[in-house]
């Protein structure tokens, strides 16, 4: 199973509670692009980099917002390695002509950090950190990363919070976030993560069928959609059901 979906106890029950058909919930999409004129070798990437990811938040009876939740998928990245992951202080002009702009994905600026931190990692205290540090993106042997993290800190339900976060960037980097470890100007800013390899803008959906993409991903974490382990079964029953017709055609004409 990927690292990524190794999420917590408390995730899985707050999912399980959302299930039961309640609708006082936000839910927002990133649909990932390619970043344009970075110079990245597509080569380097296994193929064009892209994702989509589905943005999930509950509101209680009193108007409190609930922990956010990010599920979704990471394609075409460098695989078994990780690529950072993070939320940006503003949206990708995507208006601008790829011709003559270097990397629309910089016009994001730079990470959500209404506080004014140092970068951290994603699962530092948040004085430690920006808001938009996330967890970073795990990939399988193809490139592939299935995400599922859950935070106390960004918001979509409320344009007044200080955290809100519709409208802003998401962006996948070429290279491992160092969380803010690396010891120099580049670390504290923005974790040596290299280039940004893909991008997209957060944006509300009242469609609830980006609800499956969740749905899906909280059970892999569970087990109950495990595809690689499905596959397997797949072809271990395949091969066991020739074994036997091979055995019986053999047997019958052994009589």
């Amino acid at each position: 199973m990927f690292k990524n979906t190794l999420v917590s106890t408390a995730f899985a029950a707050t999912v399980a509670a959302d299930k039961k058909g309640r609708d006082d919930y936000e839910i927002a999409i990133c649909r990932m692009t390619v970043n344009s004129g970075t110079g990245v070798n597509p080569a380097d990437v296994a193929g064009m980099p892209g994702g989509f990811f589905s943005l999930r938040q509950s509101v209680d009876d009193n108007g409190v917002a609930g922990n956010l939740k990010i599920a979704g998928l990471g394609y075409n990245l460098n695989p078994e390695t990780s690529h950072a992951f993070h939320i940006h202080a503003g949206a990708v002009d995507f208006t601008a002509d790829p011709a003559t702009t270097d990397n629309i994905c910089a016009t994001a600026g730079g990470h959500f950090n209404p506080d004014g931190n140092d970068h951290g990692a994603w699962d530092d205290a948040i004085e430690n950190r920006h808001v938009g540090d996330l967890m970073q993106l795990w990939t399988d042997s193809l490139g592939k990363s299935v995400y599922a993290y859950e935070t106390m800190y960004g918001n979509i339900v409320d344009p007044a919070d200080d955290y809100y976060i519709v409208g802003n960037a998401m962006t996948i980097h070429l290279l491992v976030d160092d969380e803010g470890l690396g010891g120099d100007e580049g670390s504290r800013k923005g974790g040596n993560a290299g280039e940004r390899i893909a991008c997209c803008n957060i944006e509300l959906t009242n469609s609830k069928r980006y609800n499956r993409i969740w749905e899906d991903v909280e059970e892999l974490v569970e087990g109950e959609l495990n595809y690689e382990e499905e596959s397997e079964k797949s072809e271990k029953s395949e091969k066991s059901e020739k074994s036997e017709k091979s055995e019986k055609t053999a047997t019958e004409d052994e009589d």
